[in-house]
């Protein structure tokens, strides 16, 4: 019956407004305030669950200005409570905002240096448990690697925006097999979007080449 109400126009806009149900009905009819974050976390809290593993960490990799780590926070308090898995949640940025584009693969008619930039303290102000991991993830990944205490990966969001940055992110995989659940859910952000990213010439030029 649910599934049939789901389909009239406005019900899932107003029923996000006033998000009732279980963690699990809410996560199948996406009514979370970012869907995709919400079923890579419940996705690995079940998995964790599963293999009696109490607690797993979250990653977002890209925080800018914090809402989608605040509303990481937000998400992950709900699931950890409703399955009963402790959630630790890391950010990982510079701080400075987009570094310069390394080539075309990076979209720099799109992006460009500085873009992004966040004020540290004063989003480490609003945060509650989550942490910020500040510095170039090519050096700040291997020390999460260095840190016995954490527990293994569960789900990782990726919003760098570049095709470099995303690449070096990638380490995060590059740790022994206890660093990470056996299944790791990802989110991949502007994957299509903007289209005009791909009107440009030297992406044409490139495809042409191959």
């Amino acid at each position: 019956m649910l599934r049939y109400l789901t389909r009239i126009p406005g019900i899932r806009r107003l029923w996000s407004k006033f998000p009732l149900g279980s963690v699990a009905l809410r996560t199948e009819y996406d009514i979370w305030e970012r869907p995709a974050y919400a079923y890579g976390v419940y996705s690995a809290a079940r998995l964790a669950q599963s293999l009696e593993i109490n607690n797993f960490t979250v990653i977002e990799f890209g925080v800018a200005g914090g809402n989608g780590l605040l509303i990481l926070e937000r998400i992950a308090e709900r699931i950890s409570i409703s399955l009963g898995v402790h959630i630790e949640i890391l950010g990982f940025d510079t701080g400075r905002g987009m570094p310069n584009p390394q080539d075309y693969r990076d979209l720099p008619h799109v992006y460009q240096e500085g873009f992004y930039k966040m004020e540290i303290e004063k989003l480490k102000s609003r945060l509650k448990t989550a942490q910020l991991i500040i510095g170039d993830i090519f050096d700040t990944i291997p020390c999460f690697f260095g840190n016995p205490d954490l527990p293994p990966v569960g789900f990782v969001a990726f919003d760098l925006d570049y095709y470099s940055s995303t690449k070096k992110a990638f380490r995060i995989f590059e740790g022994a097999p206890l660093t990470r659940l056996p299944r790791v859910f990802c989110y991949f952000d502007d994957t299509i979007y903007p289209e005009r990213a791909c009107h440009n010439e030297l992406c044409r030029r490139a495809l042409c080449d191959t």
